[in-house]
């Protein structure tokens, strides 16, 4: 080690130069593998998420351009042409209400039954019902409040219980039915990204709103065997209406999605192994041409009794600390 110290700063920065290069292939190297990791989590996890297998279930992606009447008309013709089944759509809103304490707090829409999705766990009160999401009975007026589920944490923190009736800043009026468990979630955008979100400070709201089309729905095939037929019938109805809307089954999307981000950090990970190895030939050339401009030193450190394997822990002693020290 005192060898190593003398010789420590002679060749400082062209040791951290060797060492910013390997660090920054390292990174890149790691980088590329986490992202793969993330996808290969999403690809297993998202399974896991839902009760039905992700082959059944088909998301319909569709443009906020789309006319409410063309799309109510889309709809009904799917639901005539009876190859689907449990068509129901989820988006993430705000609510503010005097009752959650004034402040803007996020809130989930669910428009008709989502339970053969995706269960709500309920600690007090009731689950949704189907009769919940008919605008007839359930308007969001004061004689008709919109069916909710409280989060956990501000049933606590508001004191508001089930049965409760409160309105929000547009003077829409909800009903507390029940109150979820403790660490419910759900999901964040669409199902497939496998991103979930806690509820325990959100409020849950069955709320059948035919005013506004929400950006992604989900269905299932009414027979599973014509899944394929089904989603190429549902593409067809869309291109004959010249309507912007896709549909694509979520075991497909998530297998396009892993294959993806497979190749691309393959690639990735490919080329940052190539900068490393590129980097240790480098290294070691310097290191070579290092001890050979030092041979008289060696020679000399040889003469006194310096075997050859601590010479070469010499050398490789001065790279690594110095390295580190800079």
């Amino acid at each position: 080690m005192s060898e190593i110290a003398k010789s420590l700063f002679k060749k400082k920065l062209s040791n951290f130069l060797i060492l910013f290069q390997m660090v920054i292939a390292l990174l890149f190297f790691f980088e590329a593998y986490a992202g793969y990791q993330t996808m290969f989590k999403v690809f297993q996890s998202v399974p896991k998420m839902v009760k039905e297998e992700t082959s059944d279930i088909i998301l319909i992606e569709v443009n906020s351009d789309i006319e409410q009447k063309d799309f109510q008309d889309y709809f009904m013709q799917l639901r005539k042409s009876g190859m689907i089944k449990n068509f129901s759509g989820y988006k993430n809103s705000w609510i503010k209400s005097s009752a959650l304490g004034s402040t803007t707090m996020d809130a989930l829409h669910i428009e008709n039954d989502m339970s053969w999705l995706r269960d709500l766990p309920i600690e007090k009160g009731r689950n949704f019902r189907e009769a919940d999401y008919d605008i007839g009975r359930y308007n969001g007026s004061k004689g008709k409040p919109y069916p909710a589920l409280l989060g956990s944490q501000l049933e606590k923190s508001y004191h508001v219980n089930v049965g409760d009736v409160f309105s929000d800043c547009n003077d829409e009026y909800y009903k507390v039915v029940g109150v979820l468990e403790k660490n419910s979630e759900w999901f964040f955008q669409t199902v497939p990204e496998g991103i979930m979100v806690s509820l325990d400070r959100q409020l849950v709201v069955a709320k059948t709103d035919h005013d506004m089309i929400y950006m992604s729905y989900y269905c299932q095939t009414a027979n599973k065997a014509d899944c394929a037929n089904t989603i190429k019938y549902m593409g067809q109805l869309a291109e004959k209406k010249h309507l912007p809307i896709k549909a694509s089954r979520i075991s497909d999307i998530l297998e396009k999605d892993y294959q993806t981000e497979l190749n691309t950090n393959f690639m990735w990970m490919l080329c940052a192994l190539l900068v490393i190895g590129f980097i240790s030939v480098g290294t070691a050339t310097l290191m070579a041409a290092r001890i050979y401009a030092r041979k008289t030193e060696i020679g000399v450190r040889k003469a006194v009794g310096f075997s050859t394997g601590r010479i070469a822990r010499l050398f490789s002693g001065e790279v690594i600390t110095s390295s580190a020290h800079s």
